[in-house]
């Protein structure tokens, strides 16, 4: 009696620790490739400069103003869109052409307008940067 028992328990914790690691998987995110974190990498940069361009252009860059330098300007809105746009939450990497439309709206938009945040152009929105990736 006492091996049935023991039988039922572990087949039960069996079918437990499957059934768990069958919920983890389908709900486990997509893991970024090395090009995807390559590639979200180069798009922060490139993104980065185009704000600092920008910014420059603003008159937001130099003594007395938002930043005192290129450099400055560069590593704070490196840092504010690395957190926007970065390999877990893009895996699948960068979409070349969605990024090439963000990069035109950042140069093309008016120094009136805040672009504190990278969500505030339209095009530079995650949800249209970063390529799609298939569901498990």
């Amino acid at each position: 009696m006492r091996q049935k028992v023991g039988w039922a328990l572990l087949a039960a914790f069996g079918c437990c620790f499957v059934a768990c690691e069958s919920r983890d998987i389908k709900g486990e995110r997509t893991k970024p490739t090395p090009a995807a974190a390559g590639v979200s990498e180069s798009a922060v940069k490139a993104i980065a400069l185009a704000r600092c361009e920008r910014e420059q252009r603003c008159n937001n860059v130099g003594e007395g103003k938002k930043w005192k330098d290129s450099s400055q300007c560069n590593a704070d809105i490196s840092k504010d869109v690395r957190d926007d746009l970065n390999a877990e939450d893009c895996p699948g990497g960068v979409d070349q052409k969605e990024l090439t439309e963000c990069l035109s709206e950042i140069r093309n938009e008016d120094c009136g307008n805040p672009l504190d945040k990278l969500e505030r152009v339209a095009a530079c929105r995650e949800s249209d940067i970063c390529k799609a990736t298939p569901k498990m």
